[in-house]
């Protein structure tokens, strides 16, 4: 799990250094919720939205579609405006 605050961290390296970067938050996701192999924290909806957008981006990379001469951010995130970090604990 990534914190937003981690996240937002993240974000101000890549911005202050002029990268490019696409970043997704997904709601509600636990510790592992990629892994096939943990039953009940597996999201296999939102797995699948991410990889597709992991493999979208790279497309665009290799296409040449982020020209050297501009810096592209994207960032969305659906997360609740009380959402705390602390608090977050992972599944048994």
């Amino acid at each position: 799990m990534v914190s937003v605050e981690d996240m937002r961290r993240l974000r101000d390296v890549l911005e202050s250094n002029r990268k490019t970067y696409e970043f997704a938050l997904f709601p509600g996701m636990p510790h592992g919720w990629m892994n096939s192999t943990m039953p009940g924290r597996y999201r296999p909806k939102e797995t699948e939205q991410a990889g597709s957008m992991i493999l979208d981006f790279m497309d665009l990379v290799h296409a040449g579609e982020f020209p050297d001469d501009r810096v592209i951010w994207r960032f969305q995130s659906n997360i609740a405006p009380d959402y705390d970090f602390t608090k977050k604990v992972r599944l048994a």
